[in-house]
């Protein structure tokens, strides 16, 4: 005669009840990524037609530098750049902004990690204009003769000045010391654009030099005062 079921049941060990009755884990769900914001993606279309300028001029020149490349390039829509940038003047004037605060940036990196002396940081400057420098020429050539374009970068470059200013301080300290911070500021980098120039038809022993001799009379010049 087979036993009752109930009897059974109470006859399984504990476990098996305990098994049944233990709770399971809570899920985890996973928090929606945030999307960017408005202005998060603006700036990222901003940024993108950007470098496709710099890219442009870099590769290509100020003279074929055009709306339809830079869309080409960016692979943006003529709308997305005009929404932004009205004209080829304004975005070309954005990029050189862009390279300038870019700049920035990099000096100041190079101003937290290593102390350079005067030689290694007026090197730091040298190579940044060297490697944008036939670019930046065909820049100024053009703003020679188009002073819309002129005024445009005026205006804007002229909301940096005084950051790159604080850059240049933080590269070469001994400017604080100086009547005018700014006014050497330019002497350097004029004369940095010239040896630019020069290191076209010249041989590169030869610019070394030169520049070698520029960094002695600048030292002299500040360890005087």
């Amino acid at each position: 005669m087979s036993p009752p079921t109930a009897k059974l049941r109470s006859a399984r060990p504990d476990s098996d009840v305990a098994a049944k009755k233990a709770p399971t884990a809570p899920t985890r769900t996973r928090k929606p990524r945030q999307r960017p914001t408005q202005e998060e993606r603006s700036a990222a279309t901003q940024l993108v037609l950007l470098d496709a300028t710099l890219d442009c001029m870099k590769e290509l020149g100020y003279a074929n530098t055009t709306l339809a490349e830079i869309e080409k390039r960016s692979r943006m829509t003529r709308g997305a750049l005009l929404h932004h940038y009205p004209n080829k003047n304004a975005i070309i004037v954005a990029a050189f902004v862009h390279l300038y605060r870019e700049r920035i940036k990099r000096f100041q990196t190079l101003v937290r990690t290593k102390k350079a002396g005067m030689h290694g940081a007026v090197s730091m400057i040298r190579g940044e204009m060297e490697e944008w420098f036939p670019m930046t020429l065909e820049f100024m050539s053009a703003m020679r003769t188009d002073r819309t374009l002129h005024k445009l970068f005026d205006i804007e470059i002229g909301k940096w000045t005084q950051s790159i200013s604080t850059t240049y301080e933080s590269l070469i300290p001994e400017l604080d010391s100086t009547p005018s911070p700014l006014l050497v500021q330019y002497v350097i980098g004029c004369f940095l654009r010239g040896l630019c120039l020069e290191a076209i038809v010249t041989e590169k022993p030869l610019v070394d030099k030169i520049f070698d001799q520029f960094v002695e009379i600048l030292e002299a010049y500040l360890g005087s005062l």
